[in-house]
């Protein structure tokens, strides 16, 4: 293999090397409604090496936080929220018209 010239070496002997983690069902649980300049928890992901995150049952704020955070305004991992979960304690659908 012909290494570039000018290429940064890294000596990674008796390292490991992944990709960043994706976790597919994290619950942030940011309080409605308070937007905050940046959240712990986002940050605690990063430290643990988690790049991209789900939270299956957020509130619709994710969506705000996943914009902070795609546009640099917070530190954090990927977000991927998906607004109130169907079901007990949370949107509940009785009939065709509530849905």
């Amino acid at each position: 293999m012909i290494i570039p010239s000018g290429a940064k070496i890294l000596d990674l002997q008796g390292k490991t090397v992944m990709p960043g983690m994706i976790d597919l069902h994290n619950h942030f649980k940011n309080p409605q409604g308070v937007w905050t300049q940046q959240s712990y928890k986002y940050l605690a992901d990063l430290a643990y090496g988690v790049t991209t995150a789900r939270d299956p049952a957020s509130t619709y704020d994710a969506f705000g936080y996943a914009e902070m955070l795609g546009t640099g305004q917070m530190l954090g991992p990927r977000l991927f929220g998906v607004g109130y979960a169907i079901g007990e304690n949370f949107l509940i659908i009785n009939s065709s018209d509530d849905a």
